[in-house]
């Protein structure tokens, strides 16, 4: 690493980049994670906390719905109606009016964990009846309040359940049987309404209960949590805080969430407000609970950015060391070819001084490029006209200037060239043949001068094409030039170098980015020349020639039934027939013909395929000709006579056939029938199937090859075999079956028909 510091300013520069635009974003980032965190971990607290504090406001608010629920039902209760209601006049009355009272007590503090004791009392009878007795108020008073012996808080506590409530709730402190002190909420409620207030109940709930159902709300936070009533007075507390005044302001809102700031520091104050009694359910949480958690959070901000620095290090480090690859290559290259160490220099120095001395060495090397100038200006255009993707995309002024060439055209096309050999010329025309090629590459570019922008090239295949561009944007003008300078040609150069010559024009198009379309178009409209026998074709002229081929489906058949039955007159007339409709009385496309003539091609085959005769190569040969580019530009007669010679030539071979055919029809009927005329189901059709023809062809070629019906042969044949059944003294029944007739009137008819006897009058003449 050190070595790589030392001398090396320009891995000095990219790794100090790297770091600044890596290392500064990241502590960005980690501060913005921070803030961002604890706002977040802030509104969490708050959420969690109104989330608790609702759900435990609901579950208290359902507890408090219970204790109303359980008021009105023994408001309408009849035997609590006696109770209130009746004056006992004896203290055995009075019992039998409580016991029904103390049953149903039972049941609801059964049926009720939450609620604790619950006792009704009766102002007619002045007593207080429980799950488990019945107490006067003296007696009552001194078990819940066992310490409490002044007579004033006694007379207190008496006016208090005789006076009208209506669910009122209030905070009480109770001595267990223990002789602890435990703290109750005292629900009471006037009996059977306020109005008539003729008793009420009193039921005694835990406050344990409630602390427990919003212990979710402080889950360790050390905070205060309080109940109020609809009068703002505190029902129960935990954990209160010092300043009470915090607890009762702003109370107005049903539900909030607010910071306050207070002599011991900030707190979180969150209040609900019950839907079904007006309760205030408060919860205060000092925010020193989240120091841990903020104290964590910092920590992890600060490895955070620890962590995203070392990384931004590293990273800047193989980046810089990756991107200085590309340099440090460059100089070890200078340092071996041109044995410089540059110790004490730059690297970038080195890299320049290099580059203007081989600026020199390059202008000194285009000198020596020009003479190769026209071999690489003609691989450059083919390319171009071929479509080659690479080149287009390598185009470049640079490279036109260097080439000599200019291609921005307002308009340009292609034209295409065939160069064959006259029929009259010297035998050694293979040699003369790429003399005339360039000699006709140098007179396109001289006669295109005339008229536009022009360059010859060689393409193959005895081809030439030349790229025309003008800068007049008329595409009728090109045109016209493209066609003098093909008539030209042909009038000069064919005539002195011996040549014929045939051109393919492609359409005309804005720019020259569509020289290679131009090219395919040409190409086309050349194959069109020399299938029809033209010499100078548009490829606009063939796209007018939209007509479809006509092959109809009954001509196909009436050809492939006529080469079938080796009828070649009828054949070769079907032939020409669809020659004339489509290649004389239509202008079709190259593409269309191409497919006239496969059509043509292929209905041979099929029907050479269907007699089962093999020898297709020749035709398939044709087609590969008639698609091959470089098939000599052979014209639609040629093609049509060789059709109509593979037509020849299998009609021939299907006489030879037809003329084998019966005798090997015969032949091999009678090996067949040899072989199964003991089975049953064997028929005329049967055998018709076997051998491909009609039962009624069939039955015809029996009575003329055999001079007898299908029957009689097969049952002649029977009747041989059933003799020796017969004479083994077999059944009759048993001989007709095992010799393949299917049932014995029809074998005694055949053995008359074939012996003059019936199978009985045979056995017995023989024996």
């Amino acid at each position: 690493m050190a070595g790589l510091w030392k001398h090396n300013k320009a891995f000095s520069r990219i790794f100090l980049s790297y770091l600044i635009l890596l290392a500064i974003p990241m502590i960005v980032l980690g501060a913005v994670h921070y803030y961002q965190t604890l706002k977040i971990m802030e509104d969490k607290i708050e959420k969690d906390s109104l989330a608790a504090l609702q759900q435990s406001s609901d579950t208290v608010d359902s507890f408090v719905e219970g204790l109303y629920r359980i008021s009105s039902e023994f408001s309408l209760n009849q035997r609590l109606h006696d109770f209130l209601y009746t004056k006992a006049e004896s203290a055995r009355d009075l019992s039998s009016l409580a016991r029904p009272v103390m049953l149903d007590l039972r049941k609801y503090t059964i049926l009720n964990n939450f609620i604790g004791d619950i006792y009704i009392y009766s102002r007619k009878n002045n007593s207080i009846v429980s799950p488990t007795g019945l107490y006067t108020p003296e007696i009552f008073f001194s078990c819940v309040y066992p310490h409490t012996s002044d007579q004033a808080e006694f007379g207190k506590w008496t006016d208090a359940i005789r006076k009208a409530d209506f669910r009122k709730t209030i905070p009480v402190t109770v001595n267990t049987c223990a002789g602890n002190i435990d703290k109750k909420i005292l629900f009471k409620d006037s009996l059977p309404n306020a109005q008539d207030n003729l008793g009420c109940i009193l039921v005694l709930m835990n406050q344990d209960r409630y602390l427990d159902t919003f212990s979710e709300v402080l889950k360790g936070y050390h905070g205060s949590l309080y109940i109020l009533g609809h009068d703002r007075r505190v029902i129960v507390s935990e954990n209160p805080w010092h300043g009470t005044d915090i607890t009762e302001k702003n109370l107005r809102s049903r539900t909030a969430a607010e910071t306050i700031a207070t002599s011991e520091g900030k707190v979180l104050k969150v209040h609900i407000t019950s839907t079904k009694n007006n309760w205030r359910y408060v919860s205060i949480i000092p925010y020193n609970a989240f120091i841990d958690q903020v104290k964590i959070l910092k920590l992890s901000t600060i490895c955070i950015i620890v962590l995203f620095g070392f990384f931004a290090f590293m990273i800047s480090f193989f980046a810089a060391n990756r991107n200085y690859a590309p340099i440090r290559n460059i100089i070890q290259f200078i340092q071996t070819a041109y044995g410089d160490q540059a110790e004490e220099k730059d690297d970038y120095q080195v890299i320049s001084n290099i580059i203007q001395s081989s600026s020199e060495e390059i202008k000194s090397n285009q000198k020596i490029m020009k003479r190769y100038i026209p071999v690489i200006r003609q691989r450059y255009l083919a390319e171009i006209i071929g479509g080659d993707e690479n080149c287009q995309e390598s185009q470049s002024d640079s490279m036109n200037q260097l080439l000599g060439i200019r291609l921005d055209f307002t308009v340009s096309a292609v034209a295409l060239f065939h160069v064959k050999m006259k029929e009259t010329a010297d035998k050694k025309q293979d040699g003369q043949k790429e003399l005339y090629k360039i000699a006709l590459c140098n007179a396109i570019e001289e006669v295109v001068k005339d008229h536009c922008v022009g360059y010859a090239v060689e393409m193959g295949h005895n081809t030439i094409a030349c790229i025309c561009g003008s800068d007049v944007a008329n595409p009728d003008s090109l045109q016209e030039n493209l066609y003098a300078l093909a008539t030209k040609l042909k009038k000069d150069p064919e005539n002195k170098l011996d040549i014929v010559l045939s051109a393919g024009i492609g359409n005309i198009y804005k720019g020259h980015m569509n020289l290679s379309r131009s090219y395919e178009e040409a190409e086309e409209a050349l194959h069109y020349a020399g299938l029809m026998n033209e010499e100078i074709v548009y490829y606009n002229d063939i796209l007018k020639n939209d007509n479809l081929f006509a092959f109809p489906v009954s001509k196909e058949i009436q050809l492939i039934n006529a080469i079938k039955s080796g009828k070649q007159e009828e054949a070769l007339e079907v032939v020409s027939s669809v020659y004339n409709e489509n290649c004389l009385h239509k202008q079709l496309t190259y593409e269309m013909m191409k497919l006239f003539l496969y059509d043509l091609y292929c209905s041979v085959v099929k029907a050479m395929e269907e007699l089962s005769l093999k020898h297709c190569d020749s035709i398939f040969q044709s087609i590969r000709e008639l698609d091959n580019p470089d098939n000599g530009h052979r014209d639609m007669s040629y093609f049509l006579l060789d059709i109509k010679e593979k037509v020849i030539q299998v009609c021939k071979e299907i006489k030879i056939q037809q003329s084998e055919r019966p005798a090997k029809l015969e032949k091999g009927i009678r090996v067949y029938i040899d072989e199964h005329f003991l089975d049953h189901q064997l028929s005329l059709e049967r055998l018709a199937d076997v051998f491909h023809v009609t039962p009624q062809y069939l039955s015809r070629f029996f009575r003329e090859h055999f001079c007898k019906s299908y029957v009689d042969y097969v049952n002649e044949k029977r009747v041989v075999i059933a003799k020796d059944y017969l004479l083994g003294n077999e059944k009759v029944k048993d001989a007709a079956v095992k010799s393949g007739f299917n049932n014995v009137g029809t074998f005694i008819n055949a053995f008359r028909k074939c012996t003059g006897f019936t199978p009985g009058e045979f056995r017995n003449a023989s024996q």
